[in-house]
């Protein structure tokens, strides 16, 4: 299947399936000089506005990249306007139509694909859904994925010695939820009951009815986390939706005495870059390579070739002081 170009695996990386049909098309079956559109979210409204930003420039320039780097053109419309205002998708969609583009990506959107992917068939244009945690089986996607994020995290603390495990989740959406399966899924294969596993809370309300509240969706809600798990005497051993949760625990510690890889552990999600600065532990997406997965998907796909595919990445564990060198 190699050898025929229907199949291209990489180490660690997932596996990319394909099947193309006629076009004028260059290396790997992409097809040369198209244009292609990609509709990110960089002005994000919430706390996380930063990682949406990162997360769309880095997969954003890594598909342009991949495209001008087979003679095409790329065409951005970011969703939310410098004002706030999330514009609607089918006029950005029939825009892209008009100026003649042949496929398009959806970076990091904030609505869920349940409500996207119909907006993006009706439009007629074959379309990839580049991000975290989307769980839209039958589109075409590249995925940092979930579970093995969680498993991954989850991983690292077993080797450490750790137990019990905590997983703080002020909220919960599709991507916490695949992190958390992850995580259950480590916990059992390292033979330990289900019990070795406490979410905190135990009942997390979901992410809708969070951020109509407020945009301070991490920090303040990591913080009372952190205040309630760390109130003990135990030594946990946390890990957290994200690096923007854990730094609400960070606080709570300081303000208890305590610090993170001495009294417990903590890893976090995303690698933000205060992570580096706070020395905490947590998982990289690769950013790069799925930007460059999706251009190439978009050029497959330009022609009208192409079969529907999922590109499923592992993010990069960076063991920091937060974890390194724990004792449970």
């Amino acid at each position: 299947l190699v050898a025929e170009g229907l199949l291209r695996a990489e180490d660690r990386r997932g596996t990319f399936v394909a099947e193309f049909r006629d076009g004028v098309r260059g290396a790997e079956g992409l097809v040369r000089g198209a244009t292609v559109g990609v509709v990110g979210t960089l002005h994000a409204r919430d706390e996380g506005a930063g990682n949406h930003r990162l997360w769309g420039d880095t997969i954003t320039g890594a598909i342009e990249r991949t495209v001008t780097g087979e003679g095409g053109r790329l065409r951005f419309v970011d969703r939310w306007s410098e004002g706030g205002e999330l514009r609607p998708l089918p006029p950005i969609l029939d825009q892209f139509r008009r100026e003649g583009v042949a496929s398009v990506a959806l970076v990091g959107d904030v609505e869920p694909p349940s409500e996207t992917v119909p907006l993006l068939r009706d439009a007629g244009l074959p379309f990839v859904l580049v991000g975290a945690g989307i769980r839209a089986p039958a589109a075409n996607a590249v995925l940092c994925d979930g579970r093995a994020s969680g498993h991954l995290a989850a991983s690292h603390l077993l080797a450490l010695g750790c137990r019990k495990l905590v997983f703080a989740a002020p909220f919960l959406a599709d991507w916490i939820e695949e992190r958390i399966e992850g995580v259950r899924q480590a916990v059992a294969d390292a033979g330990l009951p289900a019990s070795a596993l406490r979410l905190v809370p135990r009942e997390p309300e979901p992410y809708a009815r969070l951020v109509d509240r407020t945009r301070q969706i991490y920090r303040m809600p990591g913080l009372a986390l952190g205040r309630e798990i760390l109130a003990g005497r135990g030594r946990p051993a946390i890990v957290t939706v994200n690096d923007l949760t854990a730094f609400g625990i960070l606080e709570a510690a300081r303000e208890l005495g305590k610090v993170a890889g001495r009294d417990f552990a903590l890893i976090g999600f995303d690698d933000d870059p205060r992570a580096r600065f706070e020395d905490l532990s947590t998982l990289r997406p690769p950013l790069e390579a799925m930007g460059r997965e999706a251009g190439r998907l978009l050029l497959a796909m330009a022609g009208g070739g192409g079969v529907p595919a999922q590109v499923h990445l592992q993010p990069d564990l960076l063991p920091r002081g937060s974890t390194r060198g724990f004792v449970p």
